[in-house]
């Protein structure tokens, strides 16, 4: 469906809104494409991020330069573990 925004004088095309259906697998997406100087390259990413955020709600980044101590270091911080649960709090005791 088009209609006319009577401001621009162009037409839109209205996109309607449908829930994600129930993810089989998690999205991997390698952002490494959002460094590039080439405009193709950071729309791909940007594209694959919107498709990964409106079809399931959450995704695995790749190729985003953080380093993996990093990581493991902020998972492992007392920070990291404020207001969040425990690994071993979901095991059955």
């Amino acid at each position: 469906m088009f209609r006319i925004n009577a401001f621009t004088k162009s037409a839109a095309l209205m996109i309607i809104y449908e829930p994600p259906a129930g993810a089989e697998n998690i999205p991997l997406v390698d952002f490494s494409g959002a460094f590039s100087s080439d405009p193709a390259a950071r729309r791909a990413v940007a594209w694959e991020v919107h498709k990964a955020g409106r079809d399931t709600g959450f995704f695995y980044l790749t190729g985003h330069g953080v380093a993996a101590e990093t990581m493991a270091a902020s998972w492992n911080s007392p920070a990291s573990s404020s207001g969040r649960a425990s690994r071993r709090s979901w095991k059955s005791a």
